[in-house]
């Protein structure tokens, strides 16, 4: 962290923010994992009233380091004239637009609540990613993985075994359950992915395109799973380049670009 020589007005003025902060809303859904987080803009209509009441303001800027890697510097300022800033790497999954795009949304969306020191509503969007369970006591494991579903098993509570529940092509629950077996059971293989999921779950969500998992379905043979990030994980390297072209024309027809 960088900050101005003195930051006495600074710091008084985010006492009083943080006195009177409450946590961001979770309103976005995560398609791929299925839990709510809270957005950019949650977290900016949360915070953005009592900065400027408080004399704050932010600006977030991309940029690029001495080694030739993209940043996000966030820099909190008084209008005393002081000043503190942090910088957050950009890291993208696919180095184009919409990989860069994500990267940033994301990236702001981090850093704003932390220079300022807002919580959200048990935000998981990252920690879905990382596949140890929703935090609610369920035990999930690499090998407790469902071949047939594409998902892990877990444990919680009073079960006497791993099981998941078992979902529709659009993620809803169907209130059946598949139990593990030695028939179903498998340990899952670890794939680099052709497709920035970060910019993917943006996409659809712009183009409300609600059935994209029959769509996939229908479109290949081997699409298999009950969610779209398992069918999209389910295809091959070259499928997954043709749906990101398919996405891609997509929104150049919906936003009416040539």
């Amino acid at each position: 962290m960088e900050k101005s020589e003195s930051i006495k007005e600074l710091a008084i003025a985010l006492n009083k923010v943080q006195a009177t902060l409450q946590a961001a809303k979770k309103g976005s859904e995560n398609p791929f994992f299925h839990s709510k987080y809270a957005d950019l803009l949650a977290v900016w209509d949360a915070c953005r009233d009592t900065l400027t009441l408080n004399g704050l303001a932010v600006t977030q800027i991309a940029d690029i380091d001495s080694e030739g890697r993209g940043v996000l510097e966030t820099v909190l300022m008084h209008t005393s004239g002081e000043w503190i800033k942090g910088r957050l790497p950009l890291t993208t999954a696919k180095n184009d637009p919409q990989g860069q795009g994500s990267a940033i949304t994301y990236a702001r969306r981090y850093s704003l609540s932390a220079i300022i020191g807002l919580c959200t509503e048990g935000d998981d969007d990252a920690e879905g990613a990382m596949n140890r369970g929703s935090g609610k006591g369920e035990v999930v494991a690499e090998e407790h993985w469902c071949a047939i579903h594409k998902t892990p098993f877990f444990k919680k509570g009073k079960m006497k075994a791993y099981a998941h529940p078992i979902k529709d092509e659009f993620g809803e629950d169907t209130g059946e359950w598949c139990n593990e077996s030695k028939e179903n059971i498998t340990k899952p293989e670890i794939e680099q992915s052709a497709i920035d999921m970060d910019w993917l779950k943006e996409s659809l969500e712009e183009l409300q395109w609600a059935d994209v998992g029959k769509w996939l379905k229908g479109k290949y043979r081997n699409a298999k799973g009950t969610t779209v990030k398992a069918i999209v994980g389910s295809l091959t390297r070259e499928q997954q380049e043709e749906f990101v072209k398919q996405v891609q024309d997509r929104l150049a027809i919906h936003r009416n670009e040539p």
